[in-house]
């Protein structure tokens, strides 16, 4: 159910500890360690960004990466020149700072809260951009948009092989950009359509960066002239859903799907991926709520009971009710609350060492 169902995947990637450094101003060789000031640079200047995620203490490649290129005069004279740079740290080290005892004063305290709200914030702002590892580096629009991935690798050795391969990227910058300038252009359902031009020229992990022109589009587009209401209305389910896992609200998460699967705009195939996708999120976080997961399930199986994914959506309310069935077991085996335990008996043996007396 991969192609389905491949968004809930980004629910579950383990996220990576980071942090970064504060400070709303470029440094002195034009990198901007805060994410909305570079944006909001990158919008006056009607530049592109470059977006660098590192760890500087742990990974050994960012730190080479940034002493040898990115920290040098020949950057900051040419790529830097042409992007806003940003780049956020995911040092283990400087998390750390973020756990304090209960010991701690004040001042480590409130120290210590702000390290780890900024650990939050940069941790929402990387989501979409699905980092599998560090150092990680993007192309972006003004607005944050991806363009493309910039793969380091140990042959760019200077500042003249990294201004090379970011070259390299002109015509990906132009594809998308290009797209981006038609949905500033057009309005209603024209407005509408250039999103989704957009929405289906990105990788679905990295959709979650467009949760702006996502929540757009319905109003856009209030009689469903482009019949896209639907995708839309369960992309916009998908927002609010990896918001809430941020908030560990994984209820909200899951009511967003129930809610967009009782709309009428969905077809009965985006319905039965709603209702799958409410269920799935509750079996995977924890809950032990078999009858609404199995009810979920079913709901997703009675939506749509010819999709290509009905026969597997049928072995997972299988497997709930298997799972019931396997706790309530479970509950019968154990103690009943009030009834005395006793030590089981010894047995009797006539080997009076076998035995230890209690002392």
């Amino acid at each position: 159910m991969k192609k389905a169902f491949g968004f809930v995947g980004a629910f579950f990637v383990a996220a990576l500890i980071i942090t970064s450094c504060g400070g709303v101003k470029a440094d002195e060789y034009g990198w901007y360690h805060d994410y909305a000031a570079a944006k909001e640079t990158a919008k006056k200047e009607h530049k592109n960004m470059l977006l660098f995620i590192s760890s500087l203490d742990s990974d050994g490649k960012s730190a080479k990466l940034k002493k040898e290129i990115f920290d040098t005069d020949d950057f900051k004279n040419s790529v830097a020149k042409d992007y806003v740079c940003i780049n956020l740290d995911f040092s283990q080290n400087e998390y750390a700072k973020s756990q304090v005892g209960p010991d701690a004063t004040e001042k480590e305290k409130k120290d210590a809260k702000e390290i780890e709200d900024r650990f939050d914030k940069n941790m929402r702002i990387v989501t979409g951009y699905n980092i599998q590892e560090t150092p990680a580096l993007f192309l972006t629009t003004k607005e944050g948009y991806l363009i493309s991935t910039v793969v380091y690798n140990e042959t760019i050795a200077k500042p003249s092989d990294f201004s090379t391969l970011v070259a390299g990227k002109a015509d990906d910058i132009k594809k998308v950009t290009g797209m981006v300038s038609a949905i500033d252009a057009a309005s209603a359902v024209e407005k509408a359509k250039a999103i989704d031009v957009l929405y289906e020229a990105t990788e679905p992990e990295n959709r979650y960066l467009l949760a702006d022109l996502i929540g757009q589009f319905t109003q856009l587009d209030k009689n469903n002239t482009t019949g896209l209401a639907g995708k839309y209305t369960l992309a916009s389910a998908n927002v609010t859903a990896q918001n809430a896992f941020m908030d560990k609200k994984y209820d909200v998460a899951v009511t967003a799907f129930v809610t967009a699967a009782g709309s009428d705009v969905l077809s009965s195939d985006e319905k039965q991926q709603a209702y799958y996708t409410a269920a799935y999120t509750m079996a995977n976080t924890g809950s032990t709520d078999y009858d609404k997961i199995g009810q979920y399930f079913q709901a997703a199986y009675d939506a749509s009971p010819g999709s290509a994914y009905a026969s597997q959506i049928a072995q997972m309310i299988d497997m709930v009710k298997a799972m019931k069935a396997s706790a309530a077991t479970a509950d019968q085996s154990k103690p009943q609350a009030g009834t005395q335990q006793t030590e089981p008996e010894v047995p009797q043996t006539d080997n009076k060492a076998a035995v230890p007396e209690k002392q």
